[in-house]
């Protein structure tokens, strides 16, 4: 990431790469409305994202997050008002001009389309029935409150989440009290609630709705070792659908990064947030996804109401994208590298 010479402190460099991200929004929303206006192809608007918008965001956020965690690593006294910058004004800021056209583009595009998850081939814990109800492709959550154990997961096998991975959920949260906290979305090696994890001192990734104060944000974690790291997007409302897009980059950072993209719209063509956390410690595989998790504190009256629905895991085709190796078919669709290959993907060993 080139910096102008006027950018000179990391809390400037945390602005910089907040202008360029809503520039970036900007110009990605312009084109989903060519897009929906008939302007230019389905085709051509993939193209876009996956080809010059998701690579820009990526070196942004590779930036973003050295800058933050430069300025966490030192004392309060000298970063001064950096310590807890203001989002919202570094998005708004015209302090720096950004030519979001010379940002270098980085990461390794994925492009795949499957079904989505079947919620009801999931397993549910649910201590009083009523809490949870399902559909195949949704499930509804009603007064989830923090002094439950609740979860609906899946096992995908050992380490199944492994290597860069992009999911597709849908949240919506229709009614809440202060301090509401649902899971929509997790990672983990544990059949547990999210704040077991942490009391564990375990390992996960997760999004989140939360209530603080009547402001309803969005949030997105990594537990790692119990420690949680953290960003989030802090104007998110009650009976708004939410479109979310949780994508990890392995090559982002020096363990990953994850990010999580929130849409308004369910084509995914209106941006309003994104947000990202550089992974620490180590690269980390993950056996279980939850569609829906509970962060049990021993605390009632902390309920809340919505749907988290259409989990895509995009993992169907991988076989079929360009460059993918074939060691990671094995993951993806439990084959070995053999004749077998030809079964799943339609290719021999020799033409992959």
């Amino acid at each position: 990431m080139l910096y102008p010479k006027t950018c000179v402190t990391e809390l400037d460099r945390v602005e910089y790469c907040h202008i360029a991200l809503e520039k970036l929004r900007f110009a990605h929303n312009a084109m989903g409305k060519r897009f929906r206006d008939g302007e230019i192809s389905k085709a051509e608007w993939r193209q876009y994202v996956v080809q010059e918008y998701e690579p820009r965001v990526s070196t942004i956020c590779v930036a973003l997050n050295k800058a933050r965690e430069g300025m966490w690593d030192k004392p309060k006294e000298i970063v001064g008002r950096a310590w807890a910058y203001d989002r919202d004004v570094f998005q708004k800021s015209e302090r720096f001009a950004v030519d979001i056209t010379a940002i270098e583009k980085s990461g390794t595009p994925l492009e795949v389309a499957d079904p989505i998850e079947d919620f009801t081939a999931y397993t549910e814990v649910d201590p009083a029935p009523g809490y949870i109800t399902r559909t195949s492709s949704t499930i509804t959550f009603t007064d989830f409150d923090r002094d439950i154990t609740a979860y609906v997961y899946r096992d995908k096998g050992a380490a199944h989440f492994a290597g860069d991975f992009e999911h597709l959920v849908d949240l919506q949260v229709s009614a809440d009290e202060v301090a509401a906290l649902i899971g929509c979305w997790s990672l983990q090696n544990d059949i547990a609630d999210m704040r077991a994890v942490v009391d564990a001192s375990g390992d996960e990734l997760f999004v989140c709705w939360y209530q603080a104060a009547g402001v309803h944000y969005i949030y997105m974690e990594e537990i790692d070792g119990g420690t949680a790291y953290t960003d989030n997007y802090p104007t998110a409302a009650l009976s708004t659908p939410y479109y979310l897009k949780v994508k990890r980059v392995e090559a982002d950072g020096t363990y990953g990064t994850l990010y999580c993209y929130i849409y308004s719209n369910s084509d995914r063509t209106t941006l309003v947030d994104t947000l990202s956390i550089a992974l620490h410690t180590s690269k980390k595989d993950y056996r279980y996804v939850y569609a829906l998790n509970s962060y049990n504190t021993a605390q009632a009256d902390r309920r809340g109401t919505g749907t988290v629905a259409n989990l895509d895991l995009q993992e169907t085709s991988i076989a079929a994208i360009a460059g993918v190796a074939i060691g990671s078919i094995e993951k993806v669709c439990g084959v070995a590298v053999s004749a077998d290959i030809e079964a799943v993907a339609g290719v021999s060993n020799s033409s992959s």
